[in-house]
């Protein structure tokens, strides 16, 4: 970044992901923290400040340390809302069973409609999740394991 342009970016800290759905007339709610983002914003002293955070790992080489989000089966679909909205968001996921698979990393683009924050889930038993969210500040991942119990 160029020192002589200066960010007038109010928000500091990165947006935290919920991941919500409706079981048994009750509404579950979960926070999903972002453990990959590239954030700057400017300082009250008027000094720019960079923020990144990488897990250098892509969801599938790791789903056995991703959140694990337990959906009561009948559940089909979930509402994702940010702590701040971002500009635009993509959701993309694989089934399990590609969970340790390096070619399913590329080579496998399945990504998920959402309507209204609304997303309509497949019918894999288990599905690892990834969230992209771009903001003016910046942009944030978010990763999650998603299966039916």
């Amino acid at each position: 970044m160029n020192e002589d342009v200066k960010l007038n970016r109010p928000l500091k800290e990165i947006p935290v992901l919920y991941i919500s759905f409706i079981a048994k007339e009750t509404t579950k709610s979960i926070d999903i923290q972002s453990d990959q983002y590239l954030w700057e914003y400017n300082n009250e002293n008027d000094t720019d400040a960079r923020i990144i955070g990488d897990s250098f790992f892509h969801p599938l080489a790791m789903a056995d340390l991703l959140l694990k989000v337990e959906l009561p089966e009948g559940v089909n679909k979930v509402s994702i809302q940010f702590s701040e909205n971002p500009t635009s968001y993509t959701v993309r996921y694989w089934p399990d069973y590609y969970a340790g698979n390096q070619e399913a990393q590329f080579n496998y683009k399945n990504y998920l409609k959402t309507v209204r924050d609304a997303i309509a889930l497949p019918k894999d038993k288990g599905i690892i999740v990834q969230v992209y969210a771009l903001w003016p500040q910046g942009e944030a991942y978010y990763a999650f394991y998603m299966i039916r119990v």
